[in-house]
């Protein structure tokens, strides 16, 4: 058995649970506490085919290896959730290098099209389970079992690379440990946009990979990495052309954030917002939809804004920058991304939380912060002919649009870490 620092539970969980309470609150931390809690008890619910399909999918990758390793590439490992995040990047490395996808959900485990990169899938799943029940209940020989069997694994697959999506959870906490143990390197690619003071991830790998200039200067400037620790790889997504609709009426959506779940209270700002977009979206002809986040109560918001168009289930957000014209967020990641595909984009800043001005950055159009300020500014632009036309683009220092693709600008930078 390895000789693990002591206290592995901070390590893996209450050192990411301080963070959160620090920056959003007690209530934020109680959520990733009983996010790890609902996870446990999803993988116990399904322990025995769990197990079995595990079993399946490791034979199945040992297989497929047997034939992939024959030609002596490096071996890079990807968390699964990278691979649909990100398909440029791991189909480019494919090109050069073996990469190996560890489980990351329970999707990706019941899954049976998971076959498109070879070799294909190496499922980590009693490991996760060992994980969330020592965390929950506090064993420090189970966390330590965990992470000794993560590092035989990791010795079957003998990877020159790890990519990780973010590393303040406590699966990639885990990975990062047993890395550095044996002398892996770490690299996360940066998932979401981060402002002065709000940086809770990309502390522990050993490089980070931003979206631009602007986030590689807020890891510097907040002292969270040394120079030469953060590269920029540039927007990891690949952009498609969107065309144009040919609907004639404008269509407003709302990117919805749940801010609730940190402060109940929020619940209200949200409710005012919406129902105040649909009417003015009435007035001016437009169609109003709230494009509601994942973590959305749908019933409760149902039951407070009746009468409001929800996104269908299942409508993916590439489907609703193709619908949409105009896009209005407080911050949404997702409003930046319309933004960079020419949508006309209004950041609203009604909330009392912290948030960087996006039209000062050059994302947005225009910020406001109040709904009166909204509702002038839309009334002055739908006067300008082809209005929505008239916005949209993303200045380069904060995102800049890796050419020819993310993939080939991903390996470019990992050149000198494999």
């Amino acid at each position: 058995m390895n000789e693990w620092d002591k206290n592995l539970r901070w390590h893996l969980f209450e050192d990411s649970a301080e963070n959160l309470k620090e920056e959003l609150g007690e209530e934020a931390s109680k959520n990733f506490f009983n996010n790890i809690e609902n996870l446990n008890n999803s993988y116990n619910r399904f322990k025995i085919p769990i197990k079995f399909l595990e079993l399946a999918k490791r034979v199945h990758y040992s297989f497929n290896s047997v034939k992939s390793n024959k030609n002596n590439r490096k071996t890079v490992i990807f968390q699964d959730v990278l691979s649909k995040r990100y398909p440029s990047i791991v189909s480019s490395v494919s090109k050069l290098y073996n990469p190996v996808l560890i489980g990351e959900t329970l999707f990706s485990l019941f899954n049976p099209s998971r076959t498109f990169y070879q070799p294909v899938y190496f499922p980590i799943y009693s490991i996760y389970m060992d994980i969330y029940s020592g965390i929950l209940d506090n064993n420090e020989m189970l966390l330590q079992k965990a992470l000794d069997d993560l590092m035989q694994t990791f010795k079957d697959l003998n990877p020159d690379l790890i990519v990780l999506n973010q590393d303040a959870f406590p699966e990639s906490r885990a990975v990062i440990m047993v890395a550095k143990k044996m002398g892996i390197p770490t690299i996360e690619i940066q998932h979401g946009t981060y402002q002065p003071g709000f940086i809770s991830t990309g502390r522990y790998v050993d490089e980070v990979f931003v979206w631009g200039e602007y986030f590689r200067k807020l890891y510097y400037d907040e002292k969270i990495r040394k120079p030469g620790e953060v590269k920029i790889l540039g927007y990891p997504y690949e952009l498609e052309t969107m065309t144009k609709k040919s609907q004639e009426k404008i269509v407003l959506y709302y990117l919805g954030q749940n801010f609730e779940a940190v402060d109940s209270n929020l619940l209200d700002v949200k409710i005012k917002t919406v129902n105040f977009l649909q009417k003015l979206c009435e007035d001016l002809g437009f169609g109003f939809v709230y494009r509601f986040h994942p973590s959305d109560q749908l019933d409760l918001l149902r039951s407070n804004i009746p009468g409001i168009e929800f996104t269908p289930q299942g409508e993916t957000l590439k489907e609703s920058f193709k619908k949409g014209d105009i896009f209005i967020s407080f911050n949404s990641t997702s409003l930046i991304e319309a933004s960079l595909r020419s949508k006309l984009c209004i950041q609203l800043r009604n909330y009392d939380l912290p948030a960087d001005n996006f039209e000062k950055l050059g994302i947005c159009a225009k910020t406001v912060k109040t709904l009166e300020e909204l509702e002038l500014f839309i009334r002055e632009i739908s006067k300008i002919e082809n209005f929505c036309d008239s916005f949209g683009s993303v200045d380069r220092n904060y995102i800049e649009v890796p050419t020819p693709n993310p993939g080939a600008r991903f390996l470019e930078l990992i050149d000198d870490l494999i």
